[in-house]
């Protein structure tokens, strides 16, 4: 399976080592990854990163193609536009609306690279603004995507209520998290919330 994973920094930075571990085991089991860091640094500390290192697709947060990517998306695209835009100004306050906003013009570069790389499921780790880019993604190419959520992204509640609306599955680790997003989202049921634990096993 075309599978791209909307990360922090995996391969890169210190952070996420069991999420180096995952991705490793997803492309061991013969899955085609592609990995989109949303804020990547210039080195790989862990050295399990390296082996995956080349199947990430690099690009700064913010940079002046960014820029002129957004404003064409604007220009020829404007109901789409307009439903983002629409969407992300549902965010609870000013500060998660920035975060949200910075990370849009990525997310419009990273829906082009889903639809030229044929991708059939977008994964993001953390609820917050890599499920934001996520979400974008998944609107803007129809492919569907889904969420590994944590206690700190869960409680910054970014779009939480939304992104379960939109999301095929939100992944929690342990039961305390998945009853962490039932509150939040006022749940009736937890179909689309799944109990899966973080890492997975050493293979020689």
């Amino acid at each position: 399976m075309r599978i791209a994973f909307i990360t922090q920094q995996t391969p890169y930075g210190k952070g996420e080592g069991f999420v180096i571990e995952e991705l490793i085991e997803f492309a061991r089991q013969g899955h085609d990854i592609t990995i989109f860091p949303m804020r990547p640094e210039a080195a790989i500390y862990h050295s399990d990163a390296k082996t995956i290192s080349a199947r990430a697709m690099v690009m700064p947060l913010l940079t002046c193609s960014l820029a002129l990517l957004f404003l064409k998306f604007m220009v020829s695209r404007p109901s789409e536009f307009l439903h983002v835009a629409a969407t992300l100004l549902q965010s609870r306050n000013l500060g998660i609306l920035i975060k949200n906003l910075l990370v849009l013009p990525k997310a419009i570069w990273i829906a082009q690279q889903v639809k030229t790389k044929g991708i059939e499921h977008i994964h993001a780790y953390w609820a917050s603004t890599s499920a934001t880019a996520a979400m974008v993604a998944s609107y803007l190419t129809g492919v569907a995507w889904s969420i590994t959520c944590y206690r700190g992204d869960i409680g910054d509640n970014n779009l939480l209520a939304l992104k379960h609306q939109s999301a095929k599955f939100i992944r929690c680790p342990d039961e305390q998290s998945r009853e962490e997003i039932v509150a939040i989202c006022k749940l009736q049921n937890r179909d689309k919330l799944h109990l899966i634990r973080s890492g997975c096993e050493r293979h020689p």
